[in-house]
């Protein structure tokens, strides 16, 4: 008999995002996602007001403890998108190195559970996380001239 996986969700909530609804929603994919696959739930992580530049977040620090005092078990994190990890890419590329270095897989739900440890799915990590960084800079930009105006 295969012994059953255990499953963590981690989500964070940026500093301005004033919609808890989205939170509420990710959360609930994540959670879906993760029955879907048959897995068995052990905590949501839920960091609130910080950046995604960052690994230094209290709730990701918890969870990095969970992970390791689970490491037997095979852990797996869900994020609902890669977003929710980092918003550049050496952040992403250092959260996924922080939680393998736990002994646990990331799952990305929105990419339907990839395996990220290939090095093409390496390489299309590195290119989504530079999109989400040229995104921010657009949006920096976009709030920059609309507060000239």
């Amino acid at each position: 008999m295969l012994k059953q996986r255990i499953y963590f969700i981690y989500l964070y909530k940026a500093s301005g995002d004033n919609q808890p609804e989205m939170l509420d929603a990710k959360r609930a994919r994540c959670k879906s996602f993760g029955e879907t696959q048959g897995w068995t739930l052990q905590h949501v992580f839920i960091d609130t007001g910080v950046t995604g530049q960052t690994l230094d977040r209290p709730e990701f620090g918890k969870l990095i403890n969970a992970l390791k005092a689970t490491r037997n078990a095979n852990p797996i994190v869900v994020i609902d998108q890669l977003s929710q990890i980092g918003r550049n890419p050496s952040v992403c590329l250092n959260t996924v190195g922080e939680l393998e270095k736990a002994g646990a897989q990331l799952v990305v739900r929105d990419t339907h559970g990839c395996d990220l440890h290939s090095p093409e799915a390496q390489f299309v990590l590195t290119v989504r996380a530079s999109l989400i960084e040229l995104e921010d800079a657009y949006i920096e930009q976009e709030e920059a001239e609309q507060a000239t105006t």
